[in-house]
């Protein structure tokens, strides 16, 4: 009783600053939490999706070799290859040089070659050509002396004389159980490149192809290919490639963001620093390496989705709170004024009769917590509103309920019900109390002198009290006050009835 029918508005009034601050710093936590979920979540996606990449690169690459290792496979075990390593006759090398030419034709190869154990060339496709490699001896190169050791090898090798990488698949020509010399096929990777500007052109998605020591070999942007890629943070660890003597060019890449162990955020200056996440992938069996790209606004996207939610939420929460808050204050505000007299300051009659009747319910389960009604009224009030004025009538009323309201107690509560009728109900323990308290206001009353310009105002006040007996009902309880007072009325007024 006598607190506010809303605390959560009353403790948000007080601490309003606070409150804020808190409601904003759990928003923006919010917006916070959605921002590194959706983090999380395109992680998971993109990573996914280059996984799923990576593993169609695959099967692409290992289509593309194994169907090219077909040549050599078959050749290295041809009768007419075996007869010109054996014999190396002028019948048998032409005849094997010719069978070299249409197969390289026909399977798009660069050139095919046949050396012996020595690695001299001893057949050759390319045998019209003014660059005929035949009685080259190979031996020193060392790809030669790892290919003669495995029974198929690959190797990428940059030309000394144009430049280009070609990459190379050996076989080792074996007779009757003995090593007696290698098939070298040479084909470009122009079909790999296609199929890799096709997508690059088309999805933004970079897939550099490259060798075990991370230099490029297959790329769809020109001035990445035959570079090196440095070591980058997350990439399985690499080995050297023996099969390539020459210095090579460092990609000039820069790492912007690493989004886990395995992938970053990357920027080529060769692509005009566009943003790119990138995954490292080692395929021991053929021991190449894939560089993979998405292009970043891909995983950036799905970060903002998340976010943008986030702060929607966090927007509609925000306005929410407004509106509940503008409710909860005018809501207040009509409670107030149906509970408050906006003029004396004090409660109505609404608020009054509901303070009574709790007050009976509760000092009818406890006799020792007793209460009194006080009823007051101005002396001549009347009069000095037709001689005063209704403004110096209200001027008075709102002093005298300021005296009231500094009078009364905690749990007391002061009553405007009426135009100059006032009340207090007040918790006390016998009649005496309430008297006291009554003639408290009375004399603080009397010793206010109001002015009205030049002529002064001598306002007095009358009370009647009574207190509550157990049993008792709230309107026999007004009966009694009333009484006291008509009492105090009649008997010359100024004074309190009991």
């Amino acid at each position: 009783m006598g607190k506010s029918p809303n605390r959560l508005l009353t403790i948000i009034q007080k601490h309003r600053v606070i409150s804020i601050s808190l409601l904003l710093i759990v928003l923006f936590g919010g917006v916070g939490l959605t921002f590194e979920q959706g983090k999380r979540v395109a992680l998971e996606q993109v990573e996914y999706a280059l996984d799923q990449r990576a593993e169609d690169n695959k099967r692409n690459l290992d289509a593309f070799i194994d169907k090219s290792l077909l040549v050599p496979r078959i050749l290295s075990g041809s009768g007419v290859i075996h007869t010109a390593v054996l014999e190396q006759s002028p019948a048998a090398l032409a005849e094997a040089n010719k069978l070299l030419e249409e197969i390289a034709f026909s399977s798009r190869a660069v050139a095919i070659y046949g050396l012996d154990i020595q690695g001299k060339t001893i057949v050759t496709s390319n045998y019209r050509s003014p660059t005929d490699s035949s009685n080259r001896n190979l031996q020193f190169l060392a790809y030669f002396q790892q290919a003669k050791n495995v029974d198929v090898g690959r190797f990428l090798i940059k030309e000394e004389t144009d430049y280009k990488v070609g990459f190379y698949l050996t076989t080792r020509i074996m007779i009757a159980g003995n090593f007696r010399g290698l098939i070298v096929m040479k084909i470009l990777l122009a079909d790999l490149n296609a199929q890799a500007d096709k997508v690059w052109r088309r999805d933004r998605e970079l897939a550099l192809m490259a060798d075990d020591s991370g230099f490029i070999y297959a790329s769809p942007v020109s001035s990445l290919s035959q570079q090196t890629f440095p070591a980058i943070p997350g990439e399985p660890a690499r080995e050297s490639s023996a099969a390539r003597k020459d210095k090579s060019e460092s990609v000039n890449i820069t790492i912007e963001n690493r989004l886990n162990e395995k992938v970053n955020i990357v920027r080529y200056k060769a692509i005009f620093y566009q943003a790119l996440v990138q995954k490292v992938y080692y395929f021991p069996d053929i021991q190449q390496r894939l560089y993979l790209h998405f292009s970043a606004s891909r995983y950036w996207e799905i970060v903002a989705t998340y976010t943008i939610i986030g702060a929607s939420i966090a927007l509609a929460v925000l306005l929410a709170s407004i509106m509940l808050y503008q409710r909860w204050t005018y809501e207040a505000k009509l409670v107030q004024l149906a509970i408050r007299d906006p003029l004396s300051g004090l409660y109505t009659r609404l608020y009054m009769e509901e303070w009574g009747h709790s007050a009976i319910r509760v000092h009818e389960r406890d006799p020792k917590a007793g209460f009194a009604l006080i009823l007051l009224d101005l002396d001549f009030f009347k009069q000095i509103n037709d001689e005063h004025g209704h403004l110096t009538g209200d001027q008075i009323i709102r002093h005298i309920g300021d005296i009231i309201m500094r009078s009364v107690r905690g749990d007391d509560i002061g009553v405007r019900y009426g135009g100059e009728e006032l009340a207090i109900l007040a918790k006390c323990v016998d009649r005496a109390g309430a008297v006291a308290l009554a003639e408290r206001i009375r004399v603080n009353v009397e010793r206010l002198a109001f002015q009205n310009g030049a002529r002064k105002i001598n306002v007095t006040i009358s009370g009647g009290v009574a207190y509550h007996l157990v049993g008792e009902t709230i309107n026999a309880l007004f009966s009694k006050a009333d009484r006291k007072l008509y009492e105090a009325k009649k008997t010359g007024r100024n004074r309190i009835c009991s």
